[in-house]
């Protein structure tokens, strides 16, 4: 993973499909008990809705090839993101 102070960016090393790498994304944050809403279908990503611990976050999912990151406006909330897919 990587990313800045909003986004947290995966690395596909292993070059899986990217529904493959989203769906693997969702599996681990339902696990982690986020609440993921159903997806804003745009022309080029999907947009889920979610919270942990009552704090908002997005799960974007592009569909032209760049994979999925995750986006909140607070740092906060980044790191408690981060948290959960470095204990994976």
């Amino acid at each position: 993973m990587d990313g800045d102070n909003k986004r947290l960016y995966f690395q596909n090393f292993s070059h899986r499909p990217d529904e493959e790498e989203r769906d693997e994304i969702l599996k681990i944050l339902t696990s982690a008990r986020c609440i993921i809403e159903k997806p804003f279908m745009g022309p080029d990503c999907d947009l889920y809705k979610c919270k942990i611990d009552g704090e908002d976050f997005s799960i974007i999912y592009t569909i032209d090839g760049d994979g999925t990151f995750l986006y909140a406006d607070d740092e906060t909330t980044l790191s408690k993101l981060d948290e959960i897919f470095n204990l994976e």
